[in-house]
């Protein structure tokens, strides 16, 4: 799955729920699964948290993405694939 793919879907979440208290949202796509992680911490670095989170989630080579609010306006992705790393930040749409 692509970075903007799961962007789109994580509008998509964001529109239905708001943003306020928007959730990291970790995806597996070899497995179809979708999870969020509720309960952090107001001082916990949420980027740190939640790539890690994702993941513990994923086996060693799996491709997980993860999405958490970044800013008040925005949201950033990341992606692991093949032991790589990629990341975008995304406009929350009004």
């Amino acid at each position: 799955m692509e970075l903007s793919d799961f962007a789109a879907l994580t509008q998509n979440i964001i529109r239905d729920n708001g943003f306020d208290d928007f959730i990291p949202v970790a995806c597996l796509p070899g497995r179809r699964e979708i999870r969020g992680l509720d309960g952090l911490p107001d001082d916990v670095d949420v980027e740190t948290k939640s790539i890690g989170w994702a993941a513990s989630l994923a086996d060693e080579t799996e491709e997980f993405l993860v999405a958490f609010k970044f800013t008040d306006n925005q949201f950033k992705v990341f992606r692991r694939q093949n032991g790589a790393m990629e990341s975008a930040i995304f406009m929350v749409e009004a």
